[in-house]
């Protein structure tokens, strides 16, 4: 074009841009590449997650479980105590009271 003073870039600058933009390039792909790591080890992830969350909700329905059948176990053996202490104060009373009546006799 008449007019424009244009100069051809010298080897030196085509070498440098060139250099830049493959350094350039280089950084963008491993950015998608680590992207896209990333997102598969945030799947594994997530699905790990997933297996730990099911084993924690099985673990605590069992201790709930077992901590309901620890109460009724609890429970039965507060009424089996309770009724030997019965029994056993109702066997002492009669004895005591036989007793009273035999030397009232």
């Amino acid at each position: 074009m008449p007019g424009v003073d244009y100069e051809e870039p010298r080897m030196a600058e085509v070498v440098r841009i060139v250099t830049d933009f493959r350094a350039e390039f280089r950084e963008a792909m491993n950015t998608v590449v680590r992207k896209d790591v990333y997102m598969a080890n945030m799947d594994t992830l997530r699905a790990e997650m997933a297996i730990i969350k099911a084993e924690n909700a099985r673990l605590d329905a069992e201790l709930r479980q077992d901590r309901l059948e620890r109460s009724r176990d609890l429970t039965e053996r507060r009424n089996l105590r309770t009724g030997l202490i019965l029994a056993a104060s109702g066997a002492g009373f009669s004895m005591i009271g036989t007793a009273i009546l035999a030397v009232m006799k």
